[in-house]
């Protein structure tokens, strides 16, 4: 995944965003790209059509990939957490209008002195 990740595809939210043909990776926007970072996990049998708004909850994150083999972190809500290789990290704002969503996938982190 990280080298799909630094091949920097199109950002695009059009169909398809489903589906493991190679077509469907030519564009995507971040919530496909972590779907198909869980497909390659092993973690859902296809890549998903899922999107921010249902991964702010583990039970709704796990719903919508039909897997609990992902878990929410402990602590990782919290002030200090840091982040490891290979989390999901999400971040939502629902306060503006429209909502401001982002989601990564952690490929290293950087700790101050």
């Amino acid at each position: 995944m990280e080298a799909i990740a630094t091949e920097h595809k199109p950002y695009s939210q059009n169909p398809p965003r489903s589906g493991t043909s190679d077509n469907n990776k030519a564009t995507m926007d971040c919530s496909e790209f972590v779907s198909w970072y869980l497909y390659n996990l092993g973690i859902t049998t296809d890549v998903k059509a899922i999107h921010t708004g249902v991964m702010t909850k583990e039970a709704d994150f796990q719903k919508a990939i039909g897997s609990k083999d992902l878990i929410a972190v402990e602590g990782s809500v919290g002030k200090g957490f840091i982040p490891q290789k290979g989390d999901i990290f999400v971040w939502r704002r629902v306060s503006t209008c429209p909502s401001t969503s982002k989601l990564h996938i952690i490929f290293f982190v950087i700790l101050g002195e």
